[in-house]
């Protein structure tokens, strides 16, 4: 139709016309929303020159584009905000186990060390007058001695008054006591402290391991606090007083 604008209804796009004939203000130019899903809509007048049509052209298609990018947007930060919060836990929880394998390395190295340490004690030869066994040097004292003196004696050799740790190194003294003819030889476990408590000398551990004769240790007199090997025991253990003069065997 010729000296009229003509309109064409496309399926993409709907054409919204405006007429608005008021001269200033704002007007609402959309029905009262009766429902939650429905906003207003608000357009300044034209001024009293401007009497004329207003037409407004909505693409659907365009606004349909613009929400699916506005909800990907939305999407994508809320995605991205749970993937940092996973990020930062699993680093949190790798840092824990570095943490732990880095402990665990740190104790074999140093059981490591110890081991070799250990090893070359083992290879290494007794100073002269010292019997290897087992790793550890022993010296007999040539002389008899109480049970402080031959401490302090040991001591001076670096070394402690023997400690009998099990039934292998028990069985050892005795066939050194038989080797060197000695019927009495002196060991570092005492009660001395504490009666019918037994520790060693060489570190104040208890006692563990024995191998005490019948009827021992039963502190006659009620002054035998130190430990020896006896030979009238068939070898067995048997308390005597401290002050006793008898041999005794250093251990290092």
């Amino acid at each position: 139709m010729k000296g009229r604008m003509a309109f064409t209804m496309e399926t993409r796009t709907v054409y919204i016309i405006l007429i608005v004939l008021l001269t200033m203000g704002e007007r609402n130019l959309a029905k009262p929303c009766v429902n939650s899903g429905c906003r207003s809509v608000k357009m300044p007048l034209v001024s009293d020159n401007l009497k004329a049509p207003l037409i407004a052209e909505l693409d659907v298609s365009m606004v349909n584009q613009q929400l699916k990018e506005y909800i990907d947007d939305a999407i994508n930060v809320t995605y991205i905000d749970k993937f940092n919060d996973v990020v930062e836990e699993k680093q949190e929880s790798l840092k824990s186990t570095v943490s732990q394998i880095n402990k665990q390395l740190i104790g074999m190295l140093a059981w490591k060390e110890k081991v070799s340490e250990q090893f070359l004690e083992m290879s290494r030869p007794c100073k002269k007058g010292w019997i290897k066994f087992g790793g550890h040097c022993y010296y007999i004292g040539p002389g008899k001695k109480t049970w402080d003196d031959s401490i302090v004696d040991c001591q001076r050799k670096g070394s402690y008054l023997v400690k009998v740790e099990d039934a292998s190194e028990n069985l050892w003294l005795q066939t050194v006591m038989n080797a060197n003819n000695i019927d009495i030889l002196r060991i570092g476990a005492h009660d001395i402290h504490h009666e019918g408590t037994w520790r060693w000398t060489s570190d104040n551990t208890a006692v563990d391991y024995t191998n005490w004769g019948g009827g021992q240790p039963d502190n006659a007199g009620g002054s035998e606090d130190c430990a020896e090997l006896w030979k009238a025991a068939s070898y067995r253990w048997n308390d005597r007083p401290c002050t006793s003069l008898l041999r005794y065997i250093c251990e290092r």
